[in-house]
């Protein structure tokens, strides 16, 4: 089957259930998709970084992206500084939706017990 076929197809539905304290690693999403994230309950933290200074997130050698913004070894990741400066922070209350566009990449902290 066709790669392009098998991405136009692809279909990312997800359900996340999360409690207090726990967390994604930094990371952008699949294939370069968009996504909608809608919480029904609890509260999320998101940190955004935009596109163009992914870069930042990377290790001395640009092969290995860090494992989140914060608490990084700054000596293998010593750019990561320069990313937490173009950071997008959002709070995301209960009936609360975000977009997040394609390439952003982010981390997201269940604050409160999340659904």
């Amino acid at each position: 089957e066709d790669q392009q076929a098998v991405i136009e197809q692809s279909d990312y539905r997800f359900l996340y259930l999360g409690p207090q304290g726990t967390r994604t690693g930094l990371h952008a999403d699949v294939l370069r998709s968009y996504s909608w994230s809608v919480n029904i309950s609890g509260r999320k933290k998101w940190c955004l970084l935009p596109p163009r200074y992914t870069h930042y997130c990377y290790d001395t050698f640009g092969r290995n992206l860090a494992p989140s913004f914060f608490d990084v070894d700054e000596e293998t990741y010593p750019n990561i500084k320069h990313a937490r400066k173009h950071l997008v922070e959002v709070t995301q209350e209960s009936g609360e939706a975000i977009f997040v566009p394609s390439g952003w990449h982010h981390t997201v902290e269940n604050v409160e017990d999340t659904l």
